[in-house]
């Protein structure tokens, strides 16, 4: 604005050239005022969970993206290994193997020997203490298929907790291969912005020198402008994508 008034006092712009900008401007405070306003409920949120007075001053800092290159397949694999559901649902699975095989082989023969030794401190007695040995063997060879039943139950339970086991790593390959692909999408898109920031700083330039040379128009000047302003937003806004989609890379593979 300050640019366009020079050049009216100059008697190279208009005063149509002048209002625009100053329409601009005012716009431009408009939409800075909301948002502070919306930073400032930011900063409040942000202070009730540390328990801090709600006009605590928060200082931010700049966020840059990791630079970090991940293979689909090895970060599947560490989620398979690393994923609490999985290893659960593995553990659940052998107690159930264990468990049935516990109850089958309550219908094999069963050996039990027992020991015993007692001192009766006699001296009128030699030897003064008495040892004894027993061995007891059960057999039970019919019980009405009873044990069998049950111990198929059971393994009927460890196959049921198994197809569970297949789908759950099923769905952690999807999560996994649906945030890496994120990820993949928001480093394309923070690559093109940054491209595009250069490109719309040297529009801007360039429609602001023909402007001033008397070869071209405010409303060139101010498109030149707001799309210089649209792509930094846009790759503000690709970073922090970057950010969000590495940390559900992160959390799908079990990191987080």
């Amino acid at each position: 604005m300050n640019r366009a008034e020079k050049l009216l006092n100059a008697g190279r712009a208009s005063q149509n050239a002048v209002l625009a900008a100053q329409v601009a401007a005012a716009d431009a405070k408009h939409a800075l005022i909301k948002v502070r306003k919306v930073l400032n409920q930011a900063k409040a949120a942000y202070n009730r969970q540390l328990h801090r007075p709600l006009d605590a001053e928060v200082s931010l800092s700049p966020v840059v993206p990791k630079r970090q290159t991940t293979d689909l397949q090895r970060a599947t694999d560490h989620a398979i290994v690393q994923r609490p559901e999985v290893s659960r649902l593995v553990s659940q699975i052998h107690a159930m193997h264990h468990r049935a095989k516990g109850i089958r082989a309550a219908n094999r023969p069963q050996v039990n020997v027992a020991g015993d030794y007692q001192f009766l401190e006699n001296r009128y007695q030699s030897p003064q203490g008495n040892a004894s040995v027993g061995v007891n063997v059960t057999w039970n060879l019919f019980d009405g298929g009873k044990l069998g039943h049950k111990a198929s139950s059971v393994q009927h339970q460890a196959d049921g907790l198994a197809h569970m086991l297949a789908e759950t790593k099923s769905l952690i390959r999807l999560q996994v291969r649906n945030a890496w692909l994120d990820l993949q999408e928001t480093k394309k898109r923070l690559t093109t912005t940054a491209t595009a920031i250069r490109q719309s700083d040297e529009n801007l330039r360039v429609a602001t020198k023909l402007y001033e040379r008397g070869r071209g128009t405010h409303t060139a000047v101010l498109d030149a402008q707001t799309l210089r302003t649209k792509t930094h937003r846009n790759h503000i806004h690709a970073q922090f994508d970057v950010i969000l989609a590495q940390l559900s890379l992160k959390r799908a593979m079990g990191d987080l």
